[in-house]
């Protein structure tokens, strides 16, 4: 669901999770899933090499990136604002 919020799901009393917004909902590829999974884990982890893997495994960069280029950027991206935020387990996204 892409609007998780508490207008658009309801726990229904069964314990299933209803979805009542259908406007952001899609299948996504199993091997995505698992990549989006992986960026997460990577980036809390700093492991940037993994990290730039992990986007490519989402089909989101150009097969003439670098993986190390990209790694050295999101090192240079992330890395200042996870110590000013105390960490990257406490980096906030918005």
């Amino acid at each position: 669901h892409g609007d998780p919020h508490p207008g658009n799901l309801l726990l229904a009393a069964d314990g299933r999770l209803a979805y009542l917004d259908f406007g952001l909902l899609c299948r996504i590829p199993r091997r995505h899933s698992e990549a989006m999974v992986a960026l997460v884990v990577h980036l809390v982890a700093s492991e940037w090499v993994l990290m730039a893997g992990a986007l490519r495994r989402l089909d989101l960069i150009k097969p003439t990136t670098s993986d190390d280029q990209l790694a050295a950027a999101l090192e240079a991206e992330f890395t200042p604002r996870a110590a000013k935020e105390g960490g990257l387990q406490q980096l906030r996204m918005g």
